[in-house]
């Protein structure tokens, strides 16, 4: 069945959110018939990071989302830190009972995972480093199909709509404004 891209606001904590926990947004991916979430895209921002409940609550969000059959996408551009020292896919795998850090690569700690929410679910994994371009990925939206993601081209697209100013600012040719 076709399936259609909508974004939605992801509702606030009540523990006092940081800010980039409040920004944070997720893409649901829906039949076009009934409406029914069938994935979701999930870009990790540093506030998923910031704090391990953070992290815990984001992790914790995406095994629900897999064991409702729902698949997903989750985009890790950032580093682990102290709260986060293996990474997200260690964390949802560790949801399903399984204890595995052979995601983290060293030379390559960054990662691109999409779950596929079957009986006995599946991940696909891209790692990437600082400056690798970003991979064409799939998500997968039922059992038969896969939607293929080109990261890099959206990125780069969308980068050209920023405004000169704000691509100075985040190029560090500019100082940001206070």
């Amino acid at each position: 069945m076709p399936a259609c891209l909508f974004a939605s606001d992801e509702p606030v904590p009540a523990d006092k959110p940081d800010l980039y926990s409040l920004l944070r947004r997720t893409i649901a991916v829906r039949q076009a018939v009934d409406h029914r979430a069938v994935a979701l895209v999930e870009i990790l921002s540093p506030g998923n990071k910031s704090t391990a409940k953070n992290f815990e609550n984001l992790s914790d969000k995406v095994v629900a989302e897999i064991e409702m059959r729902i698949h997903a996408l989750v985009i890790d551009l950032f580093p682990p830190n102290t709260h986060v020292p293996n990474g997200i896919v260690p964390a949802i795998w560790q949801g399903f009972g399984e204890v595995n850090s052979s995601w983290v690569q060293a030379n390559k700690p960054l990662i691109i995972a999409s779950f596929a929410s079957h009986l006995f679910p599946e991940a696909y994994c891209w790692p990437l480093a600082v400056g690798d371009i970003l991979p064409e990925v799939f998500m997968v939206v039922d059992e038969e199909t896969q939607v293929a993601v080109a990261l890099e081209e959206s990125y780069s697209q969308a980068y050209r709509g920023v405004p000169e100013f704000w691509r100075e600012v985040i190029e560090r040719r500019r100082a940001a404004p206070a």
